[in-house]
């Protein structure tokens, strides 16, 4: 039954029997994500896996009959409102057929995606890991597919770390100290190979990772040696993230060093003096993700309602060039001046640009579990934690610097729908000790 309004979504235990085979599912969300990699043109970019989605989502609508939890119908709900939105949004404006058509059916299928795998994954970490580690193979591959042919280099820096990170971290979960300490050695590893490669994001995801993990593994050794996890107080808290933030300014600091001394060749060094420009680490933010600016200024004159699905409007762009002069960056004007979509190379903000602040709510709400799980993550072994650390920081991540689409919707909403779980395990369900150690 599902009631609109209070938007309860009922279901009875009942399944379906195929779902009850433990061996189809996992099978089924692991190869899911490859099916991304054939692709089709209608109504902008089509995926197999989108297809598939479609295909199964009435069936597990029908015969997978159970309950949502709390965290999981708000999610929902905030999904259908941002799609809402976008739909009222897109009439305001007068969006253009072929774009409006694009938007809704990309919102459209994140919701069928979300929803699948919110059933699909409940209390079991198990169907997790192998939809996880298919999305990094997934990654892996089609870096590699891409880019292997003609510039084998930049398969590393377009989504071959944070793939083959994904994989192997799915493999190594475990919920001992071993299976942590070796997450951190395969993440300390996978940053000096996008570090290698020229790729400062995925060294700086695995990098924060690992800071993650490595804390994780000293609070539950303090468990072990007083039987149990003492409180963390306010000021262990700030210096523990105060030392995050100088590690990581430490870690941009040496390598400005080395690229700037030519150790990682010319080309890192002319990618780094673009995008640097004169500011340090905040001229570095600016100059490389200069769509930021035009997205802000977006948001700025609309906060409410959006501009629309793929909202074009060149006044924007014009705007980037002063901001861009202003902090010592490089930036050619053909290259910003190239299309009139307003820029904004962040989900956060695109959504927040196209649909209004309903498109942004839904994204605030995913932020806020992942500071819940890595707030939890050092109190508690997880089966998963070691792959869902990483999984969160690529979270935040993409939220703020990424845009979304494409295969994004697919990914992301697997990584939020897993997270959402485990933060929901820690704490509320019966089965906490059958996980957790």
């Amino acid at each position: 039954m599902t009631q609109i309004g209070a938007i309860r979504f009922q279901f009875s235990d009942r399944a379906m029997p195929v779902f009850k085979k433990s061996w189809f599912v996992p099978i089924f969300l692991f190869f899911l994500p490859f099916t991304l990699l054939i692709e089709f043109d209608l109504v902008g970019r089509l995926f197999l896996a989108d297809i598939i989605a479609i295909a199964a989502f009435p069936f597990i609508v029908m015969f997978r009959r159970r309950s949502f939890d709390q965290r999981t119908r708000r999610a929902l709900i905030l999904l259908i409102a941002w799609l809402s939105a976008q739909i009222l949004t897109d009439f305001i404006r007068g969006t253009p057929v072929y774009d409006l058509a694009r938007g809704w059916s990309k919102l459209g299928i994140t919701f069928i995606y979300f929803f699948i795998f919110s059933v699909l994954l409940v209390d079991q970490p198990s169907r997790a890991r192998a939809l996880l580690a298919g999305v990094g193979g997934t990654m892996l591959l089609g870096a590699i597919i891409a880019y292997a042919p003609g510039n084998p280099l930049m398969l590393w820096k377009m989504g071959g770390v944070t793939g083959l990170m994904l994989f192997l971290l799915a493999l190594a979960a475990g919920a001992s100290s071993s299976r942590y300490r070796l997450a951190s050695i395969i993440l300390i590893a996978g940053a000096l190979l996008a570090l290698y490669y020229n790729s400062r994001s995925s060294a700086l995801l695995c990098f924060t990772s690992a800071f993650f993990l490595i804390g994780a593994i000293f609070f539950s050794g303090q468990r072990r040696k007083h039987g149990r996890l003492r409180k963390v107080s306010l000021r262990t808290f700030l210096l523990l993230m105060v030392g995050g933030c100088i590690a990581i300014l430490a870690v941009f600091e040496l390598y400005s060093f080395v690229v700037q001394s030519g150790w990682l060749g010319q080309d890192a060094l002319n990618k780094f003096m673009v995008q640097r420009g004169d500011r340090g680490p905040i001229g570095l933010l600016v100059c490389g993700r200069a769509e930021l600016i035009a997205s802000l200024q977006a948001i700025a004159d609309s906060p409410i309602w959006g501009h629309g699905s793929w909202a074009r409007d060149m006044s924007y762009r014009f705007g980037i060039n002063q901001q861009l002069a202003a902090y010592g960056c490089p930036w050619s004007e053909n290259v910003i001046l190239q299309d009139d979509i307003i820029p904004s190379h962040s989900i956060l903000f695109g959504a927040w640009v196209e649909a209004g602040i309903m498109g942004a709510l839904f994204w605030v709400f995913v932020a806020y579990l992942v500071i819940q799980f890595l707030g939890l993550v050092w109190r508690n072994h997880s089966v998963l934690a070691p792959l869902l650390v990483f999984v969160a920081v690529i979270l935040i991540w993409d939220i703020l610097f990424s845009p979304f689409g494409a295969s994004r919707r697919l990914t992301m909403m697997a990584m939020a729908a897993a997270l959402l779980q485990a933060v929901r395990l820690y704490g509320t369900s019966p089965i906490f000790k059958r996980y957790f150690s």
